[in-house]
């Protein structure tokens, strides 16, 4: 059994691989053609390619903060790694996801250690207006977020969680009731008894 659970274990990993690899690849490809700020249309109007360099986390936020995020990153990887060997057991949805989440920070940290600073290179214009360049790292981390939360929902470990309490609390309640009315029965054959004895 353990065996098999390495085996699957391992499989999950090279998710992670192969998306750290298609990250690197991109930002390399990127870097080696496009110049800084120089823009490449796709879809007019909507989608396009530009090489932007980001000191700060995804989608440009918390600039000038390299050195900080690049050992949250760190941490990060490292924390959920320990926990999905820990728990090789876990749900192949909830391993893909935080594996997902590992390739997507793995990815920027790489970058940050390197050359102190992210390449983003993706750009949408949506509405008119300019959305904030990002690269395939940031997709891999906002994706195994939101999966998150889908998951924390639909998840069957949370029903069952949620039946259990609620059948607790029916069960409290009942036995509550059961209580209030045996207290009321023995509250009314004393009353009975105590009438009895008057007459």
């Amino acid at each position: 059994m353990k065996e098999k659970l390495k085996k699957i274990f391992l499989t999950y990993q090279l998710l992670a691989i192969l998306l750290i690899v298609l990250d690197q690849l991109s930002k390399i490809l990127v870097r080696h053609f496009l110049d800084v700020d120089e823009v490449i249309t796709i879809i007019p109007h909507f989608f396009y390619f530009t090489l932007v360099y980001n000191t700060g986390a995804a989608f440009s936020g918390f600039s000038n903060l390299t050195w900080i995020l690049t050992l949250i990153s760190l941490i990060s990887c490292v924390g959920l790694e320990i926990y999905l060997f820990k728990n090789q057991q876990k749900k192949g949805w909830l391993k893909a996801i935080l594996l997902v989440l590992i390739a997507g920070a793995f990815g920027n940290f790489i970058d940050r250690l390197i050359f102190k600073k992210v390449t983003d290179f993706i750009g949408f214009i949506i509405f008119g207006y300019h959305f904030a360049i990002f690269n395939v790292a940031d997709i891999c981390v906002t994706l195994s977020c939101i999966g998150l939360l889908i998951y924390a929902f639909v998840s069957p470990e949370n029903h069952s969680k949620k039946e259990k309490k609620l059948l607790n609390d029916s069960n409290n309640a009942t036995s509550f009731d059961a209580s209030l009315d045996g207290q009321e029965k023995n509250a009314a054959s004393e009353n009975h008894e105590g009438e009895h004895h008057e007459s």
